[in-house]
């Protein structure tokens, strides 16, 4: 989503419009989702916290301010609710939902998260958020920085050295 639709959707939201909020949640769900994982290593906790994040975003819709960048706004959130459930251990019960969720859905699930796991085995925590915020939520590598609170040259380069494991791990994978 282009940030001035993100724009948009906000200050609809401000106003009460739930089909904003549906379009803004919908058009995010995966994009926050991947944020959360690259901090709390855990899908069901990723998904809690994207859970959580769009709550607050709902909450604290009016602290929104027009003249900031709406998709760094929405993955600093994402980032921070993601860093206060770092020391949660317990979930609670999946639910049914997702128990009816049809076999071949369920096994592309599994395939999706087997793939993201080894591809992320061999970075660190900071890498492969740098990483997913920039390829999967589509942050500037600016935006990446104010929100991990990091300068701006460490993050292009953790950016570059973690393309570049990617890039060996995936050369290595084939000449097996």
């Amino acid at each position: 989503m282009k940030n001035h639709e993100l724009h948009r959707l906000l200050t609809q939201i401000k106003t009460g419009d739930i089909n904003a909020f549906r379009q803004l949640y919908e058009g995010l769900y995966k994009a926050v989702c991947s944020v959360s994982y690259a901090t709390l290593h855990d899908f069901y906790l990723a998904e809690d916290a994207a859970q959580e994040t769009f709550l607050t975003i709902f909450k604290k819709c009016n602290q929104y301010r027009d003249k900031r960048n709406a998709a760094s706004w929405i993955f600093t959130i994402a980032h921070h609710t993601s860093l206060n459930m770092v020391g949660k251990t317990s979930r609670e019960d999946v639910g049914l939902q997702e128990t009816v969720t049809a076999l071949d859905s369920f096994e592309d699930m599994v395939c999706d998260r087997m793939m993201l796991k080894t591809l992320f085995s061999n970075l660190d925590q900071n890498e492969r958020q740098i990483v997913v915020m920039h390829l999967i939520a589509g942050l500037k590598h600016r935006e990446t920085a104010a929100i991990l609170n990091m300068p701006l040259g460490t993050v292009l380069r953790k950016y570059r050295e973690s393309l570049q494991k990617l890039n060996l791990q995936a050369k290595e994978g084939r000449n097996l």
